[in-house]
């Protein structure tokens, strides 16, 4: 399925790229574009798969698969995960590369979503007060880029 947008209340929305099986395995792809090109050899550039690289991924990755999950749209039984895949496609010339991003790197990072949804609803609802706050969640966040 390609273009899935899924809306959960007093949670999120989104819109996933694409949920498929790929060799028989149920995977959530999302599809990124670039058009960088190497000045010194005027061939295409990727990035890297860097954690760094694949963090603002990782935490996107993990809002699409909690939504498939809410939903009941997801393919995959207690304890199964999808596989999380991003796509960079060159826009100049139709090459691309794949990234598989690791299922520990998107749990990690949704731990950062969690916290932030968490705090978004609890002000929205007019539950927040600092007190109220675990001491490790008053460590610093970064900002996201979903």
């Amino acid at each position: 399925y390609s273009e899935i947008f899924i809306s959960i209340d007093n949670f999120v929305q989104g819109s996933i790229d694409c949920v498929c099986y790929k060799d028989g395995v149920f995977t959530i792809l999302d599809y990124k574009t670039t058009s960088s090109m190497d000045k010194k050899t005027g061939k295409p550039k990727f990035k890297t798969n860097s954690p760094q690289y694949l963090r603002p991924y990782a935490q996107q990755l993990y809002v699409y698969n909690t939504l498939l999950e809410k939903s009941g749209m997801t393919h995959c039984f207690e304890n199964e995960h999808p596989e999380f895949k991003i796509v960079q496609i060159h826009l100049l010339n139709g090459q691309y590369k794949i990234f598989d991003i690791p299922w520990g790197l998107i749990q990690s990072q949704g731990k950062v979503i969690d916290k932030v949804l968490n705090w978004y609803w609890d002000i929205r609802n007019d539950n927040y007060t600092p007190e109220s706050q675990e001491e490790d969640e008053l460590e610093e966040l970064e900002y996201l880029t979903l």
